[in-house]
């Protein structure tokens, strides 16, 4: 019996070991509640912080990334809010989007930004962005390295019905002209690789502008007739170092209203520095009347490529940066 009693009491818990455990479970309890406690905290202190002040702190972040850009962009907005929820997001309203010297902002209704983590981590700055305008939206992701020219980007956009009339978007971009114009813009760009070695870009182009139209102006001093385009195309293809142009046009075939039908076809050949790629064009394209006796000379100017059925056709090579046209069959 004696044996039988020493080991139950072996086999029980120590007099040392039940204050021991009831310890643990005491300091695993306290450092649970203690850190819900540091979470319901800075939860807390997060929604209860200046919903303005942290917009605009994430809105000079933004201009910060901007000012990197050669072409120096800005962003105004008349309200500002954010978000935490599953990702952090700003949110700007009555948008105003300055570039270069342009006095003329582009604007949008509304813009959501919403920081990428996965490039943070990289040492890169990336965001998804949405823009809306009327019926009209934007939307586009990117990543580059800041102060880092020659690093590689990324950029995919998506636009639905964009009217880039209300955006104001030639004014803005052609600051010395003041060029007025617009249509609504769909399609899709995606791209990657390094401006600074443009063998390296690889994506495609795919985009339609329809109802384009642009009013009688002065454009440098030259007046300029309205010029209305139905529809253009834009797919162009990057890879191996070359540009392809698959279906560039301006213009609706057998559309009379159209001041310009157009159409490009061939590569362009890229190399490291953009302005000595090679040519490989072929031009052809029809010009209105109203054009035509807008600028007197043009005929006669474009008269080496006049074909039988009033077309204008060229082939164009050279380099981007010094083109040389000559007529088709020549």
């Amino acid at each position: 019996m004696a044996d039988i009693s020493t080991l139950d009491y072996e086999a029980s818990p120590t007099a040392a070991q039940r204050p021991a455990a009831g310890k643990l479970r005491r300091i695993f309890r306290w450092l649970g509640w203690s850190t819900f406690a540091i979470v319901c905290l800075t939860f807390f202190t997060l929604v209860r912080l200046p919903e303005e002040r942290i917009g605009r702190w994430a809105l000079g972040q933004l201009n910060w990334a901007l000012s990197l850009s050669p072409q120096r962009i800005s962003v105004q907005a008349e309200k500002i809010s954010w978000s935490l929820l599953l990702f952090p997001s700003v949110d700007l309203r009555a948008v105003s989007i300055s570039v270069g010297q342009s006095e003329t902002p582009i604007k949008f209704d509304r813009i959501e930004i919403s920081p990428s983590i996965i490039p943070l981590l990289q040492g890169r700055l990336g965001a998804t962005v949405r823009m809306r305008n009327g019926d009209g939206k934007v939307a586009y992701h990117f990543w580059f390295k800041p102060r880092d020219p020659t690093s590689p980007f990324g950029l995919s956009l998506q636009s639905e019905q964009l009217d880039f009339a209300k955006l104001g978007v030639l004014s803005s971009l052609s600051a010395a002209t003041s060029l007025q114009g617009g249509g609504l813009l769909d399609g899709t760009v995606d791209l990657t690789g390094s401006l600074a070695d443009p063998t390296t870009l690889k994506g495609s182009v795919k985009l339609k502008i329809k109802n384009f139209e642009m009013p009688a102006q002065k454009i440098m001093g030259f007046g300029v007739p309205k010029i209305a385009i139905s529809e253009s195309n834009l797919d162009i293809g990057v890879e191996n170092s070359k540009v392809t142009l698959k279906n560039v046009q301006l213009g609706r075939e057998g559309t009379a209203a159209d001041d310009i039908h157009a159409t490009l076809s061939g590569t362009i050949g890229l190399v490291k520095y953009l302005n000595s790629s090679t040519l490989n064009v072929n031009a052809k394209f029809r010009l209105s009347d109203s054009i035509l006796k807008a600028f007197i000379l043009l005929d006669a100017i474009l008269g080496s490529g006049k074909q039988s059925d009033g077309t204008y056709a060229f082939k164009i090579d050279g380099t981007l940066g010094s083109p040389s046209p000559s007529p088709a069959g020549s």
